[in-house]
């Protein structure tokens, strides 16, 4: 036997989605999720693509209400399908796919939801590459990121001076740099 929907308010879903509240998020893909898979599979999609968009577009709501840009003129469930179709339609649309072209006049969404899908798009490439650099790299530039002073990152990982600090990031930065450029996504995220 399934389980039973409970089915919360919209402004609960947002929250919880905000607050990253696991049984809400959860609840979301209860409810949402087979809706989105019927859509991306009728349209030459796999269960897989499905699974992919609806992360995405959990991630491109997420991070439109974080940024405090989101505004809710329908439903939620409207809204995340909406969020999900232009998702698939993007990515039919790199991939040349013929269907994403008779159904793009179907989504209306907030003008930002395809630039947050892109950056979100060029973050996975970026996180995917950053994972490949040594884990010095891995370690320096996460310090750098962090705001860490050069001095500071030298003492922590026992360099003898912020001059080699600054090379050795500039060495790191530069080969995530090179393997971001080398990976085919790239040139369609351009």
């Amino acid at each position: 036997m399934g389980k039973t929907l409970r089915r919360l308010t919209d402004e609960k879903y947002l929250a919880g989605l905000l607050d990253r509240q696991a049984p809400v998020v959860e609840e979301i893909y209860d409810a949402y999720f087979t809706g989105v898979s019927m859509y991306v599979e009728q349209r030459g999609g796999s269960r897989e693509d499905a699974e992919d968009v609806f992360q995405d577009a959990l991630v491109v709501v997420y991070r439109q209400l974080k940024s405090g840009r989101l505004h809710l003129t329908s439903s939620f469930h409207t809204y995340l399908f909406g969020v999900a179709k232009k998702i698939w339609l993007n990515k039919q649309q790199r991939r040349g796919n013929q269907f994403a072209f008779a159904d793009i006049n179907e989504v209306t969404l907030a003008a930002d939801a395809t630039e947050i899908f892109e950056q979100t798009e060029q973050y996975r490439l970026y996180r995917a590459k950053f994972k490949l650099l040594g884990h010095k790299c891995q370690e320096l530039l996460r310090y750098f990121l962090a705001g860490v002073s050069m001095r500071e990152i030298a003492r922590k990982m026992g360099y003898r001076s912020e001059g080699f600090v600054k090379k050795k990031k500039f060495k790191c930065k530069q080969k995530l740099v090179d393997l971001v450029r080398k990976d085919p996504a790239y040139r369609e995220l351009k």
